[in-house]
């Protein structure tokens, strides 16, 4: 990929400088109410542009300078020794309900600003308040609600944080919305209302686990509302946040009853060193082999504690985990925030053993008797065991299982996961990057296979290369996509692994998947429902296709001796089409009768199976156009109204055609004595030569105005002669002459 702005050099997008943005989305006001939402674009190169001073620009429709921490929209910083550099931004609430805004985020090398070198762009997300009231903050309300997450799915726990409130004060609480009742919540946390006990700190914090009920609600609004009072009368506030539904109500998933709390609903407060709840999040619905879960922690204990784990479930055993993450029991190591990860790394064991439960329990100490939290994620079995493919082990693992935590800046622990156990070629594949580094760590990553290169890429369709670079986003998530495209050689079944690595040297492995890419060898057959036909008549197309998957993308054109554009009617001549689940498709063109003498023409339809046309996967008959045209004359005559004119008064040129289209483009050039300092032309500007636009008649005309100039020079001659071509080579009509009388007196 490569920019190139009017009068700057071409500068190669992705080969010299690489940029990523650590977020797809900012919001206006940042999480817990913080004002400015902040966001990191990073910027690397080779050394050969170490300590290079590299400029900035940030725009979109309806971005001000008001949109950002410092009010301004351009700047400068210098890249450091290994020739990168982060740029840190922040944005603010602006006081104007806008929506969403894209913002563009463009670098260059130069302080004019024309030779761009990298650009991006991320989406502002609109969190202004009403005008009137925009300079309030949440965070500086009495009896704030922050919730910890902005939507929540089913199973995965959420908190509400009631701040800038009276110590020992208490409050009243209520969860309601449309569809929400008890059946949603796991009532061992908060039940549909409650009571709060403000803390020491200001502070007190209520846990809700929605629950996976099995019942398809589609998407629900949670009301968390905050009360004075018992009876709930005198209201202090309210947030809401949607609860998306991850089931699907099957025959074996009926919907669930209420669960049966653990014990009396207590007075929730503030945090506690040891801490009086805790949660676990399964990071997915459902788990497939050879795909990792990483089980988020969250509580209100103490930056330290230390908990254990283990795993349970029918037929749940060490082959069913890749060792080298978590295993079947193991300890965890509670961050400042309460939060630690356990990640498990589901292998493929080829053992059909149907549908599993997988099932973490979470305890205060190593003897399990004091269980903290529990949760369940189902694992889908898509092993197939054969002759030939028989049950496999775990391989012993290469090191100590570790404490897990709760994120570093660089991370400790990271996998990939396939969407999908398999893919075709004509499908784009996704894999998920899970690790608990900290937004912003930039790893390497590298894609393999047996006869894999760039052509087997979709580069058009938004495909990664070979090799690249991601960026860490929230909650330690990254993917990494590629397109591949269906080349039309049948191949078999290639092996694809993707490596991920800490550097650029690639010389610490990260973590590393493979997953089959199936043969997508096709046919193609085109019919035409006419071989030969007149100029003016028109024809179509049939494709059928075999072997191509539904939403493949094929590319064609029209080709033949003498044949383009001009030929046809129908506009343009060369396309894509995407495939439909009919896997067929038609093409209708309309020759154009061009009173042009030409002789018979001969043109053909091909198909490419990428946007290079490199790959040609079908192709039709020849089909023969009859020339039934008689090229009419083409005539070009230049006009003045006058032969001479004195210095200072004015005179017209004009252009004058027949059978030349209007908007034709004529070149004009002058010659004589006259010079650019004798005359100016008021219709182009153009004194001495340019081009000049034919009107709706076919003609153009030209007002000069002479100087009179005060030197003295005799007579002046100015020669209009037209061509048809910018290098002025093909001169067409006659040449006009307009005298330039001296009138001047020399000082």
């Amino acid at each position: 990929m490569s920019i190139k702005k009017k009068g700057s050099e071409k500068v190669k997008i992705g080969q010299s400088f690489n940029l990523s943005i650590n977020k797809d989305t900012v919001k206006e006001q940042g999480a817990f109410g913080i004002k400015g939402g902040a966001f990191k674009a990073s910027l690397s190169s080779s050394t050969d542009y170490r300590q290079r001073q590299i400029y900035w620009l940030l725009s979109g429709k309806n971005i001000t300078a008001k949109d950002f921490k410092d009010e301004v929209l351009t700047g400068t910083e210098t890249l450091k020794k290994d020739g990168s550099r982060t740029f840190d931004f922040e944005v603010y609430p602006d006081c104007e309900q806008e929506g969403v805004e894209d913002l563009n985020i463009q670098f260059f090398l130069d302080p004019g600003r024309s030779k761009i070198i990298a650009a991006d762009s991320i989406q502002i997300i609109d969190t202004s308040n009403d005008p009137t009231n925009c300079e309030e903050n949440v965070s500086d309300k009495a009896y704030a609600i922050i919730e910890s997450r902005k939507q929540v799915k089913e199973n995965t726990s959420l908190f509400y944080t009631i701040t800038n409130g009276a110590p020992g004060k208490n409050l009243y609480y209520k969860l309601s919305g449309k569809n929400i009742n008890k059946n949603d919540f796991n009532l061992s946390y908060s039940g549909l209302q409650g009571k709060i006990k403000i803390g020491e700190d200001g502070q007190a914090f209520i846990p809700v686990l929605p629950k996976n009920d099995y019942r398809e609600e589609g998407v629900e609004q949670l009301t968390f509302t905050l009360f004075e009072d018992k009876k709930k009368k005198k209201k202090l506030s309210s947030v809401e946040v949607p609860i998306l539904d991850g089931t699907t109500e099957r025959v074996d998933n009926f919907p669930t009853k209420p669960s049966k709390p653990n014990g009396k609903q207590p007075v929730w407060g503030s945090s506690t060193p040891e801490g009086t709840w805790f949660t676990l999040s399964p990071s997915r619905t459902e788990i497939q082999e050879n795909t990792s879960s990483r089980t988020r922690i969250d509580s209100d204990a103490a930056e330290g504690t230390k908990l254990y784990y283990k795993i349970s479930g029918n037929g749940i055993d060490d082959d069913d985990l890749n060792l080298n993450y978590a295993r079947k029991s193991g300890q965890v190591e509670l961050n400042t925030n309460g939060v630690a990860f356990i990640p498990h790394l589901i292998r493929n064991d080829n053992k059909t053993e149907g549908p599993e439960s997988l099932t973490i329990e979470l305890f205060r100490d190593d003897n399990s008797d004091d269980l903290l939290a529990t949760t369940s994620v189902p694992l889908i079995d898509s092993s197939t065991q054969t002759e030939t493919d028989n049950p496999t082990q775990s391989p012993a693992p290469d090191k100590l299982q570790p404490i897990w935590g709760g994120g570093t800046i660089e991370g400790t622990w990271f996998t990939l996961s396939p969407s999908r156990s398999e893919f075709e070629e004509g499908e784009s594949s996704s894999v998920r990057i899970d690790s608990d580094a900290f937004p912003g760590t930039t790893v390497y990553w590298e894609l393999s296979g047996n006869n894999m290169n760039i052509q087997d890429l979709d580069l058009d369709a938004g495909s990664n290369r070979l090799s690249s670079t991601e960026t860490i986003t929230r909650n330690g998530f990254g993917e990494i996509r590629h397109s591949f495209t269906v080349d039309g050689i049948n191949e078999g079944t290639e092996e694809i692994t993707i490596s991920m690595y800490r550097n650029e040297s690639k010389n610490e492995l990260l973590a590393t998947t493979s997953f089959p890419l199936l043969d997508g060898a096709a046919e193609i057959e085109i019919n035409n429902n006419n071989n030969n036909l007149d100029e003016g008549k028109k024809m179509k197309f049939k494709i059928f296709t075999t072997g191509f998957p539904a939403g493949s993308d094929l590319y064609w054109d029209i080709s033949g001796v003498n044949i383009n554009q001009d030929d046809f009617d129908t506009s343009p001549i060369e396309g894509s089409k995407t495939l439909d689940a009919t896997q067929k498709f038609q093409l209708n063109f309309a020759t154009r009768k061009d009173k042009i003498t030409e002789g018979t023409e001969f043109y053909r339809l091909n198909v490419y199976s990428d946007a290079e046309k490199s790959t040609l996967v079908g192709q039709s008959d020849d089909v023969t156009i009859f020339d039934t045209s008689t090229a009419p004359a083409v005539t070009y005559d230049l006009i003045t109204g006058t032969s001479s004119v004195k210095e200072g008064p004015g005179f017209k040129i004009k252009i004058k055609t027949k059978n030349v289209d209007p908007g034709t483009v004529v070149y004009w050039r002058a010659t004589g004595t006259a010079s650019g300092q004798d005359l100016i032309n008021e219709t182009t500007g153009d004194a001495l030569g340019g081009p000049v636009i034919l009107g709706s008649d076919g003609n153009a005309t030209m007002q000069f105005r002479t100087i009179k100039d005060q030197i003295t020079e005799g007579l002046e001659t100015f020669s209009v002669q037209a061509f048809t071509d910018s290098g002025y080579l093909n001169p067409v009509g006659n040449i006009v002459t307009v005298g330039i009388l001296d009138s001047s007196t020399g000082l």
